[in-house]
């Protein structure tokens, strides 16, 4: 039960996130409405003057990464990327990014929640924070896909998370073994749900 308090507070972050329409306005292509482009206009400065990067310096260096980083997101199995793989990029752009500079882009676009990255955390970075929303349904509502064997061989495991909030390491495996892409990062998905307070580990006692 605690496990859902907190994803039902993640996913409502990630969803304002998502939410992209917001207005609708009808334009002509015969019919020069100005009045209509005035109030899209208005409408796109207003929206855009809400976002946190709004009004903030954003070198030219930041968005040729963010371009690399868009294109590679689209050729990965799973929207995670090491940060020596994002090192070597940042590196290949016509303007490369000093190791500082890295570390700034990252805990910039972090903050703008443009991607997931914790400096304590920092052996991959999550580039879609959608991605991530979906796989922490799928861990905390997975009670519901359970087979029969799986509920007999961990059932006190299922009912620590179910009430708890407790996620043992191979529960967490018999939930992603079908997802092999999603399965190689079992460890680090644990690591950012326990750093959104979503799940906690066991204690040493209860393993």
């Amino acid at each position: 039960m605690l496990a859902r308090i907190a994803l039902t507070d993640i996913l409502a972050m990630f969803r304002k996130m998502h939410g992209h329409l917001r207005e609708e306005y009808y334009i002509s292509n015969t019919n020069d409405d100005e009045s209509v482009f005035k109030q899209l206009r208005q409408y796109i400065l207003n929206l855009a003057r809400t976002m946190r990067a709004w009004n903030k310096d954003y070198p030219l260096k930041f968005i040729q990464l963010e371009k690399h980083l868009q294109k590679k997101k689209k050729e990965l199995p799973v929207p995670i990327i090491s940060l020596e793989d994002i090192k070597h990029m940042s590196t290949e752009t016509s303007k490369p990014l000093s190791d500082e500079e890295l570390m700034l882009y990252l805990k910039f676009h972090h903050e703008i929640r443009a991607l997931v990255y914790f400096e304590d955390l920092p052996q991959f970075i999550i580039l879609d924070t959608q991605w991530l929303s979906d796989a922490f349904k799928i861990i905390v509502t997975a009670d519901k896909f359970r087979s029969k064997v799986c509920r007999h061989r961990n059932r006190k495991k299922w009912e620590d998370l179910h009430d708890r909030g407790v996620l043992h390491s191979d529960l967490l495996e018999d939930i992603l073994k079908k997802d092999e892409n999603m399965y190689m990062y079992k460890d680090h998905i644990m690591d950012v749900m326990e750093k959104f307070d979503i799940v906690i580990r066991p204690n040493k006692s209860e393993i």
